[in-house]
């Protein structure tokens, strides 16, 4: 019978019992039946993921056709003029970033429930939650308290957030 034997624990050597190696130590492999189940279950876990992330990010885009794609110097000038520009586009890309929607296809009208929100049937866990984290840090940093902080839009966000 063809049985795998690790030789010096240096390499592994396929062979008949009867012709392994005089001088060297022989000890059979045994695998790891925990090991083995784990990484299948990775391995098809990783795959579910892409391609229910295969499905979900068009669907969501979907909301934005026909939209214009204004550059972000665009939307700052067209609505917020009075903005500090490298902290608008901080703010622009952190909310575009959490909701995977290209930055040029936000406006501030749209909200996070619906516009910005979970793709139905594909919702994923943690979807808006980089966005919570950065609402949370940015409220502490402010002295704000976070429970009292109502961001429904990208233009109540943007509002919160550069207000001097």
């Amino acid at each position: 019978m063809l049985t795998p034997y690790v030789l010096h624990r240096e390499a592994i050597c396929w062979g008949w019992e009867s012709r392994a190696a005089p001088f060297a130590q022989v000890t059979p492999t045994h695998s790891n039946p925990g090991l083995v189940v784990l990484l299948t279950l990775w391995a098809l876990g990783s795959v579910a993921v892409f391609f229910v992330m295969r499905q979900r990010l068009p669907r969501k885009l979907k909301r934005f056709e026909g939209r214009e794609r204004l550059s972000i110097k665009q939307i700052h000038d067209q609505f917020y003029p009075a903005c500090e520009m490298e902290t608008f586009t901080e703010l622009w890309k952190e909310i575009a970033s959490s909701a995977e929607v290209p930055p040029e296809l936000l406006r501030p009208t749209d909200r996070f429930d619906k516009e910005l929100g979970p793709v139905e049937g594909f919702r994923v866990a943690g979807e808006m939650e980089d966005l919570e984290e950065a609402l949370m840090r940015r409220c502490e940093e402010r002295q704000l308290d976070f429970h009292n902080v109502k961001a429904e839009t990208v233009d109540d966000y943007i509002k919160i957030f550069t207000r001097t």
